[in-house]
């Protein structure tokens, strides 16, 4: 496709918040990164993890893909961020802070069949705990399927730029997950961007 390198991304439901539903979690978000591990052991001449932008530009200079790694939805983190530590070695390098479903961090745009549209009201103590962690280690904190709450106190409270990387534009298409005009202009104001 004429791509230089892409996001690969770990991706979970948001299941129970106990012990048992995050085990579960975890183990898969696991087994999906060992995959991508895989592919990028299997085809060392065409593709290479991109842990920087510097790497990312000395594989296509090489004539090599990048690929980044990176989890949509933080849900299997769990309530200890030490894992985040982990993930970070392994490579990740983005998180999109929920799916479909609140989760522990932060509300969704899309919360689910039966769930209120909010239960933080925004980020909770702990998804601004996050945020503070992901800046620290330089985790790009993703914003897209959250709520216009999320975003904006996202926006204000990243040190770093902060992105959507899969969005679209409410005044075009009224979802829920979508952006306002606000919103994409906070964005834009980290140093931040939209992917549309």
């Amino acid at each position: 496709g004429g791509l230089d390198g892409a996001l690969f991304v770990v991706w979970m439901v948001t299941g129970e918040r106990d012990e048992a539903g995050y085990t579960t979690a975890m183990e898969a978000a696991d087994h999906q990164m060992a995959a991508f591990e895989k592919m990028i052991t299997a085809y060392p001449e065409r593709i290479g993890l991109a842990r920087s932008a510097d790497e990312a530009e000395a594989l296509v200079a090489a004539g090599r893909h990048f690929a980044v790694a990176g989890m949509v939805n933080a849900y299997q983190l769990g309530p200890d961020l030490s894992a985040l530590d982990t993930w970070y070695e392994r490579g990740l390098r983005n998180i999109t802070l929920t799916h479909v479903g609140h989760n522990q961090f932060a509300d969704s745009s899309r919360p689910g069949r039966g769930l209120p549209p909010e239960e933080h009201g925004g980020l909770s103590d702990l998804g601004r705990e996050l945020i503070a962690r992901m800046n620290r280690l330089g985790v790009i904190v993703d914003v897209s399927q959250v709520t216009a709450k999320v975003v904006m106190e996202v926006t204000e409270n990243s040190t770093a730029p902060v992105i959507a990387s899969h969005s679209g534009v409410k005044a075009i298409v009224d979802s829920p997950r979508n952006l306002t005009d606000e919103e994409m202009i906070a964005i834009k104001d980290t140093g931040g961007l939209v992917g549309i």
